[in-house]
């Protein structure tokens, strides 16, 4: 609408455009299948160009067949970095940031958070499964470990729960991580976090993260509905997300001073409809009210509103080449549609979002300018008058990308910040805590190590108490076994001196035994008178006789 009155209230460049750019609105319902019949009814209206798809699950298979037939898209939350393929879509450009460079912001808070280990859920997608890649080569070169990855099919609640359950199976023995990566849509949020609940997940030393795929406010819708209870919403106070946001441009400002200024009639008199999804691939304003406007915009409708921005501003810089008729002529647009997205990634203008550019030779949003915020939800308020409470997004973080990641778009690079802002103070986390959790396989492999280092320590004691036992044995028994051993050997040389004196006399054993006799005998015989020597007279009896009395 504002392209087609010139207003450049929002994005300067509209001003005085006066295009005569139409449109149809038409809806995928998040759905692959419902997206394709879309885009052909778009296609039979005549359209030459697409603001859209909205999932990436769904622009991924439509891209194949805009690139058969030359149909430029330009995608307002489609992320998946699989689009930046120029090969598979060369017609494809977004305003909305690739996951490239979001998972890369996700990676370094995680880890500069002190934080090494993290687990994630994921719905099998295609958005998922891109930034899911992206965050698993940026957690390789932060050295962050990947501890497990759940998967489960989108919308199918039983394979939800089995995903949260998968984080923490392996028995009572098994420590898991803490930390928690949840890349999800809201239709799937009640069985995630009630299965979670059950698991006393959603208390410390738990914490959460995601990036933009929900936000607080789905949960409310949630809680409104009757498919979350009130004792599970209020646990859900914080939970934390990552992601690129544009909140705090001068753009936005402007987006949001013009989405005040609307009515749900206005976006009925904007024909087709409205908006909001009803019927067969048409719209209906019954989901907004005047309560609506009064309050914040959604912030992905300032990339929706760029995208748009950026086909009518790239369709009057085609019409000065003398192609806007042609363009709107469904024939000869799909021979000018190469032309049409050259002058789309040409662009750069002053958006909804903050300054738009696209990266060289690609579709991608360019990351000059763009902010990357980490939100904190907390329980406010609910205003109204009607009391209680509800969970708001609070930003506790704010700071530019490209203070946060290397040129090339990577993490935890030389030329990467390493640290982050103070955050807020009044930041929260699951419990009620003030301050981040600790790394849980952090603090088991401290503990091991400690118990290891303390059972080191005792053996070494138990070794330095025997060794002084062996110094005390050896202090009172040393000189004891010296003197025994003195004795033994003197009792030893002593025999062998006997020994040898044996061996060295002339005289056998006999002849000194009867020698002994004979010196003893003649002992007696002088202690009793001795006969003299001679022989004959009256003593001198012959030998052998004994002699006569005195």
């Amino acid at each position: 609408d504002h392209a087609r009155k010139g207003d450049g209230s929002v994005i300067p460049e509209l001003a005085g455009l006066n295009s005569s750019i139409e449109h149809v609105l038409l809806d995928t319902r998040s759905d692959p299948a419902s997206g394709v019949t879309a885009y052909r009814a778009a296609r039979a209206n005549g359209a030459s160009s697409i603001v859209g798809a909205a999932r990436s699950a769904v622009s991924v298979p439509l891209g194949y067949v805009e690139t058969e037939d030359v149909m430029p898209a330009v995608s307002y939350w489609s992320s998946t970095p699989a689009l930046s393929d120029q090969k598979l879509f060369p017609l494809f450009a977004r305003t909305f940031p690739s996951d490239s460079d979001s998972a890369a912001a996700m990676v370094t808070v995680l880890r500069n958070m002190g934080w090494e280990h993290f687990s994630a859920i994921s719905v099998a997608d295609e958005y998922a499964n891109g930034y899911m890649q992206a965050v698993s080569r940026n957690a390789a070169a932060c050295g962050l470990t990947l501890s497990r990855v759940s998967t489960f099919e989108y919308g199918n609640a039983d394979s939800a729960a089995r995903a949260v359950q998968g984080l923490v199976s392996g028995g009572a023995n098994i420590v898991t991580a803490n930390v928690v990566l949840l890349i999800a849509f809201d239709v799937d949020l009640p069985a995630i976090f009630a299965t979670a609940d059950e698991l006393g997940m959603l208390d410390a030393p738990y914490a959460w993260f995601a990036p933009d795929s929900f936000f607080a406010s789905d949960l409310g819708a949630l809680l409104a509905a009757g498919q979350l209870t009130a004792g599970l919403y209020g646990k859900l106070a914080g939970f934390n997300q990552v992601f690129i946001s544009q909140k705090s441009s001068a753009g936005y400002a402007r987006y949001e001073a013009a989405w005040r200024q609307l009515t749900p009639e206005s976006c009925e008199a904007l024909g087709e409809g409205g908006v909001g999804p009803s019927g067969d691939n048409g719209y209906n304003a019954s989901r907004l009210t005047a309560a609506d406007f009064r309050g914040p915009p959604p912030e992905v409708g300032s990339y929706a509103y760029d995208a748009a921005a950026a086909i009518a501003l790239a369709i009057q810089n085609c019409s000065s080449n003398g192609t806007d008729g042609a363009l709107r002529d469904h024939a000869a647009a799909a021979a000018r549609g190469q032309e049409l997205a050259a002058a789309i990634r040409g662009l750069a203008f002053s958006g909804a979002s903050g300054e738009v550019g696209f990266k060289q030779g690609l579709g991608d949003r360019a990351t000059n300018g763009l902010d990357i915020a980490m939100f904190n939800w907390q329980l406010q308020p609910a205003g109204g008058g009607g009391g209680g409470e509800k969970l708001a997004d609070v930003a506790v973080l704010r700071y530019s990308l490209s203070t946060l990641l290397t040129p090339g778009g990577e993490a935890c690079a030389e030329n990467a910040t390493s640290s982050l802002p103070e955050p807020d103070p009044m930041w929260v986390w699951l419990g009620g805590g003030s301050s981040p959790p600790r790394d849980r396989l952090v603090l088991e492999r401290e503990r091991l190590a400690a118990d290891l280092a303390a059972s080191q320590q005792r053996a070494r004691e138990a070794e330095e108490r025997e060794r002084q036992r062996q110094v005390v044995l050896g202090a009172v028994l040393g000189p004891a076994l010296l003197l025994l051993a003195a004795v033994r050997l003197l009792r030893r040389r002593r025999r062998q001196h006997r020994e040898q004196l044996l061996t060295l006399d002339p005289l056998s054993a006999g002849h000194v035994e009867a020698g002994r006799a004979l010196e003893r005998a003649q002992a007696e015989a002088r202690g009793g008178g001795l006969a003299r020597p001679g022989g004959g007279g009256a003593g001198g009896g012959g030998r052998g006789q004994p002699a006569a009395d005195g």
